[in-house]
């Protein structure tokens, strides 16, 4: 048994905690318009190489269309994959600065 501090190991492993933990990480997890311009901003002022990767999508293009952009044929995800759902395939942008 792993040592405890005030109980914080059960506190821990308490299910509706790990749900709790769950639920508002997922919440943050939602980037808004301006946080992926906050991104690009950042990565125009960079004097050494970026090299990002993002699912292919029409805004994201646009936001970067200024910087060196390079598609992949379609990606397998498999970390999300689960039994009894199809394969999820995306296309990817390579987006560069050199």
């Amino acid at each position: 048994m792993p040592k405890t501090h005030n109980n914080l190991f059960e506190q821990i492993c308490d299910f509706d905690n790990l749900y709790k933990a769950y639920l508002k990480a997922r919440k943050c997890k939602r980037y808004r318009p301006e946080d992926h311009e906050r991104l690009r901003d950042m990565i125009k002022n960079i004097t050494g190489k970026v090299i990002i990767s993002y699912d292919d999508h029409p805004v994201i293009r646009k936001l970067y269309k200024k910087f060196h952009i390079h598609g992949t044929g379609p990606v397998l995800y498999t970390m999300n994959n689960r039994r009894n759902t199809p394969e999820r395939r995306i296309s990817e942008l390579i987006i560069t600065n050199f």
